[in-house]
């Protein structure tokens, strides 16, 4: 046995008789000891119709509660999300209009200092009703509370799953509505501010290709922008909800109005599908957020593990992992990982710390 060896085994020895680590743990790029930030497992919980955000030290997610209400979760860690006790941030049941039931695919944008939730919300049992809404926050905290702010009135027609772009600093109002007859398309119109369209809705995208009309309707919906290096794009789920081929399309920006369909190039196959490899089926319905450091772009999305699903109520799950981007600079979502295998942490999440 050399010198060196021998030296080293007795540092070991040592090292457990003091109590101390034998080999300290490797710190990544950014100093964050990921033996201690660890992993998490998906699904972070069950649901349906994601948004996430981190903001000012947690994680804050909504997701469809298919009832008059809106909650919101917030932990420090994704870890430790799932666990973390809903919080109703809003009750349709108190706003002035009769849309006060069955609540779907909540999202929360932030503008001058405060909040703006976007809901989906029918009259009663009348899912033909479904329209979409704006409600305020008092404060600058996802958390509200809210108060109503009115109805986003385009066409009379079934309205839901809106999100908000921005380009050149301009809002633009994007969503899916079915006209009767005819496939669910996506709407988009300019807004004068958080909660009012500036302009008729007009069509920018439909379903075209054949896996967008997969299923019981030619659909598409659940669009969501994601931005990098003064590149825009607007995702969005198509085919139909209930089946396993449920999945994520891509729309990019190429320059000129953005409310004109023109505007806008579309992918010709989806961008994020199943993996019965993974066990993993009809993922979609998704949102953007970025890691605590801001040096990730993440994905949360909700699917299901079996392969046979025929109905969009049936249960889901929501998932969460990074994402990555082409060398020409357009999102690449990558395949949906499986359940139940540890996931490293976003960058800078400080993990779920006694």
């Amino acid at each position: 046995m050399t010198r060196p060896l021998r030296t080293a085994i007795a540092a070991m020895i040592i090292a457990v008789l003091a109590g101390a680590p034998a080999v300290p743990a490797a710190a990544d790029d950014h100093g964050t000891d990921r033996a201690r930030a660890g992993t998490f497992t998906n699904p972070i919980r069950d649901g349906a119709d994601p948004w996430l955000a981190y903001h000012q030290g947690r994680y804050f997610l909504a997701s469809t509660t298919a009832s008059s209400v809106v909650t919101v979760s917030a932990s420090p860690s994704l870890a430790t999300l799932g666990a973390a006790t809903p919080t109703v941030v809003y009750d349709a049941a108190t706003a002035p209009t009769e849309y006060r039931d069955n609540i779907w695919a909540p999202e929360l944008h932030r503008f001058g200092g405060r909040w703006y939730l976007y809901y989906t919300a029918q009259i009663g049992g009348d899912i033909s009703t479904h329209r979409n809404f704006v409600a305020e926050s008092r404060g600058d905290s996802p958390l509200g509370p809210y108060t109503f702010k009115g109805q986003l009135q385009g066409p009379d027609i079934f309205s839901i799953d809106g999100t908000v772009l921005e380009v050149h600093d301009q809002l633009y109002y994007v969503y899916a509505g079915i006209p009767a007859p005819g496939a669910q398309k996506l709407y988009i119109a300019p807004m004068s501010n958080p909660w009012t369209l500036a302009a008729e809705p007009r069509i920018l995208s439909e379903p075209t290709y054949e896996w967008e009309k997969i299923g019981d309707g030619e659909t598409q919906e659940g669009p969501y922008p994601i931005y990098r290096n003064g590149k825009i794009f607007l995702t969005y789920s198509a085919a139909q909800c209930g089946t396993p081929d449920y999945a994520v399309g891509l729309l990019s920006y190429t320059g000129g109005d953005p409310a004109d369909r023109a505007s806008w190039t579309k992918t010709p196959e989806p961008i994020f599908s199943k993996s019965p490899e993974n066990g993993v089926y009809g993922p979609g319905h998704h949102s953007f957020f970025t890691s605590p450091d801001g040096s990730e772009d993440w994905i949360v999305y909700h699917a299901r593990d079996y392969p046979n699903s025929t109905d969009c109520g049936e249960p889901r799950t929501i998932r969460a992992q990074k994402i990555n981007w082409t060398a020409d600079g357009r999102p690449d979502l990558g395949v949906p990982v499986p359940l139940g295998v540890p996931v490293p942490l976003p960058a800078g999440d400080p993990g779920a710390r006694k």
